[in-house]
């Protein structure tokens, strides 16, 4: 009598835990930012246009560290350039020498996302009053529902998390499901584990294997034995 096949497929699966992810592209640089302080008061930060850029967006914090996807505790998006520049303005921010400026900044260009992280400057002078842009780029902020680590998000339609799958953050960004499929008695079988995903150039890459292909295993391990999902 022969046996009847058993197709066990390794795959993995993800569970994003923080928001939805954006684009990647590797044909723009976002260039660096220009940080202007004024006085009395006043705070500037713009990037030369390029054409291609359809959206600027800059979270910051005052004195204190950021990173992405974390929202700022000033945040804007800037949806047109001004006399050559995608500028952020925050005109009523109050700053004094050494405070530092911890920031990331987000471009959309050609329709692909570009991440500039783990940003600092520090305030070491000031320029004369800051003038006032007739530009209406900046978008207004209207609260958000969403939530963003626990926190709200600061504004509806922010940028809440963004990836370009250069590396694989399974620390604190993705997280792996190990598991196999009871959900339905007409499931195949299928153990969900790490080695099937792997990222490369920007990309996410998740491929189906059968399980006797997999080290320690074979096609007669399929019918008799253990499958420990801790070794995964």
């Amino acid at each position: 009598m022969a046996r009847a096949s058993v197709l066990v497929l390794c795959v993995f699966a993800i569970h994003f835990v923080t928001g939805q992810s954006g684009q990647s592209g590797h044909a723009y640089e976002i260039p660096d930012v220009r940080v202007q302080v004024f006085q009395p008061k006043g705070l500037r930060m713009s990037i030369p246009d390029t054409p291609g850029i359809g959206l600027m967006a800059i979270q910051l914090n005052l004195n204190r560290k950021i990173a992405s996807p974390i929202v700022g505790e000033y945040s804007g998006e800037v949806l047109s350039p001004v006399n050559g520049r995608w500028t952020y303005d925050l005109p009523d921010l109050e700053l004094r020498v050494d405070d530092v400026i911890n920031y990331y900044i987000f471009v959309s260009f050609n329709g692909k996302g570009y991440l500039k992280d783990d940003l600092t400057f520090k305030v070491s002078k000031f320029d004369n009053e800051m003038e006032e842009t007739t530009s209406p780029s900046v978008q207004e902020c209207r609260p958000s529902v969403t939530t963003v680590l626990g926190k709200p998000a600061r504004c509806l339609g922010d940028t809440i998390f963004y990836d370009d799958f250069e590396s694989l953050d399974t620390a604190y960004v993705w997280q792996t499901e190990h598991k196999i499929a009871l959900d339905h008695p007409e499931y195949p079988f299928i153990s969900y584990h790490r080695s099937a995903v792997e990222v490369q150039k920007g990309n996410l890459i998740i491929k189906p294997r059968l399980q006797q292909t997999e080290p320690s295993y074979n096609a007669d391990s399929m019918y008799s034995g253990a499958l420990n999902l801790n070794d995964w």
